[in-house]
């Protein structure tokens, strides 16, 4: 049996609402999000309240769309902006794996955000230092073009006075 990647949506057929996700296997995801929901397990408060008082016969496990690993988020999150999905807690599709709650990317992005910043600020430091140093290089040029210049103004007066 093969892995198939996609995008897949949980319906309560009873009030119309649903959940939307992508996985890069859809029958491990939709098993253990059903798992979760009869365990009493799920994350989200809402569609474990519903499936508690209406139980498993009102939803509906079904993959939506069939696509690449690499085309997931994007798919995923075109199915979220189309059908505005009532279960999920946030509208935005997370990655192409929905194992990830929301909060631990949230972090992460958080994290990657405040390492890219990090990287900006070490980045604009270097530039600073080497822009110093560059003023000081070019300061100690025009100091020896300088000195130079002396030297040999006063070696042409020396051997313009050894020639008299």
């Amino acid at each position: 049996m093969s892995i198939i990647s996609g995008i897949y949506w949980i319906r309560n057929i009873d009030n119309g609402y649903v959940y939307i996700g992508s996985s890069a296997n859809l029958e491990k995801r939709l098993r253990t999000h059903k798992y979760m929901l009869k365990n009493n397990e799920y994350g989200d408060k809402k569609i474990q309240k519903d499936w508690n008082e209406m139980g498993e016969d009102f939803f509906v496990f079904e993959s939506i769309k069939i696509c690449k690993r690499k085309e997931l988020k994007k798919t995923e999150q075109t199915f979220i902006d189309r059908f505005v999905p009532e279960y999920n807690m946030k509208k935005i599709a997370v990655n192409g794996s929905s194992n990830i709650y929301l909060d631990d990317c949230e972090r992460f992005e958080q994290a990657n955000f405040v390492i890219k910043q990090k990287e900006k600020d070490e980045l604009e430091r270097i530039a600073r230092v080497r822009s110093v140093e560059k003023d000081v290089n070019m300061n100690y040029l025009d100091l020896l073009r300088e000195y130079i210049a002396q030297i040999l103004q006063i070696s042409g007066s020396m051997v313009g006075k050894g020639e008299k």
